[in-house]
């Protein structure tokens, strides 16, 4: 029996090329922006989209590697979770107090929905942002 033997061109060539894929878009998107902008007449704009181009075309890339990006630290998350706790608490009292049918009810529970947003915020960045091996 024959064997085919497919000489490997890459430790993971699939890596490597979604990788060049990600940046060149990433390069023609900040270049397509900054064309934009100095045909409108945007300077300030037009400069930050250089500015992009540039950040980009400095980053030295590697195949396969992984970038590990900035994470929340466990602080912040603590921190969420005790905000929400307290908001919790002072929507009770203030609900006991006020009752439920007044305006700082319902300012309490406007605060506890944002603080609720905030933590799923700081969750999902804290998860997703960890580099993947």
């Amino acid at each position: 029996m024959v064997e085919l033997r497919v000489p490997r061109l890459a430790d993971r060539p699939f890596e490597a090329h979604f990788q060049a894929l990600i940046r060149q878009s990433l390069l023609r998107s900040a270049e397509a922006e900054y064309a934009y902008h100095r045909g409108a007449g945007h300077g300030l704009r037009a400069r930050r989209a250089a500015g992009a181009i540039d950040r980009l075309k400095s980053v030295q890339w590697e195949p396969g590697a992984n970038v590990a990006l900035p994470r929340l630290g466990p602080g912040i998350r603590y921190l969420t979770r005790v905000v929400w706790g307290g908001c919790v608490v002072v929507l009770a009292l203030v609900t006991a107090r006020f009752g439920i049918h007044s305006w700082a009810t319902g300012a309490a529970d406007l605060g506890l929905i944002a603080v609720t947003f905030a933590w799923f915020a700081v969750s999902w960045a804290s998860d997703v942002r960890r580099p993947r091996s």
